[in-house]
């Protein structure tokens, strides 16, 4: 492999995993919250850890809209391609973020009305996003297949975004963002394995070695939680080149090929949410680390097997 080349897929490694390790150690090194006896404190208590989640799903969205446009190597405004609209996708999802733990913090849209119409502008959010991407190709499509891109890419995100953000507010711990980490390194692998884009599978593991900064970190502080917000810049990112990478995948790869991959990757947060489902727990223990990430990994090892009997021709994007 060329220097360059190397130098390259360092550039995508290192910076997030120092950025995310020394930015999650700062933001996990304040003491927990004391234990509320009142409802009074149990506001207060519960403020501090809601500013903290904010700061997290910040550090996750910083990282990844700084380094897409430099891994990119542009910042194209208007956007000459589906790769081009990564960089504004990005963006939009640190800005996405803020906004959902904004709305997650008004007790007003707690109610079951206030979370149906906040996931429908997710859903509508996401398609979008999507159509942004796939702006220059939109013309070519009958309203059938537009349909089902667009609906397959908001369906896909909405089940990852709805287990992931069960997963990571659920219990404290390294498990949340562990899970997350798997979530983008599928989407890693299901771009350069199965879809064939290099670049894009570095995109996706910019978050993977953020959140696995905030995963060592979460093995010394068992306290540290992103909350539901912070699934918000990981589906959306991971989500985004995914869909590009299928939508750029060479002629040959079958559409039918293309969504599996990105269903398999929408998997990987629902084993967890659905063990905490049938096992509540308060608490992270060695046993429960182990099993929610044990059951995130069987859906990226579906992709690492599907990739491995399906190769594509070589793809010089």
């Amino acid at each position: 492999m060329e220097p360059a080349i190397i130098k390259h897929i360092l550039l995508g490694v290192v910076p997030p995993l120092l950025v995310g390790g020394i930015a999650f150690g700062l933001l996990a090194s304040r003491p927990p919250a004391p234990v509320a006896a009142s409802p009074q404190s149990a506001v207060a208590t519960d403020r501090p850890r809601a500013v903290r989640a904010l700061l997290g799903l910040a550090i996750v969205g910083v990282v990844y809209a700084v380094m897409q446009p430099i891994l990119a190597g542009r910042f194209a405004w208007p956007p000459a391609s589906a790769s081009d609209a990564l960089a504004w996708i990005a963006l939009a999802a640190l800005l996405s973020a803020a906004l959902s733990w904004t709305l997650g913090n008004i007790d007003e849209i707690r109610t079951w009305l206030g979370r149906a119409a906040r996931w429908t502008l997710r859903a509508l959010l996401i398609a979008g996003l999507a159509a942004f991407a796939a702006r220059r190709v939109l013309d070519r499509w009958t309203p059938l297949e537009a349909l089902a891109w667009l609906g397959s890419a908001a369906l896909l995100s909405i089940i990852a975004w709805y287990a992931l953000s069960r997963t990571m507010s659920r219990v404290p711990g390294a498990s949340g963002p562990a899970v997350g980490a798997v979530f983008a390194v599928a989407g890693a692998v299901a771009c350069v394995g199965g879809l064939f884009s290099l670049s894009n599978a570095q995109f996706s593991g910019v978050i993977a070695w953020t959140l696995i900064g905030a995963s060592l970190v979460a093995l010394w502080r068992r306290d540290l939680s992103l909350g539901h917000a912070g699934a918000v810049v990981p589906v959306l990112g991971v989500g985004s080149v995914v869909f590009v990478s299928a939508l750029l995948a060479p002629g040959e790869t079958p559409h039918a090929l293309r969504f599996i991959y990105a269903a398999l990757v929408a998997l990987v947060p629902v084993g967890p949410m659905l063990l905490d489902r049938l096992r509540p727990a308060q608490r992270e223990g060695l046993g429960r680390l182990i099993a929610r990430v044990g059951l995130a990994i069987l859906p990226l090892i579906a992709i690492g097997a599907l990739a491995a009997i399906n190769q594509p021709p070589p793809s010089d994007y």
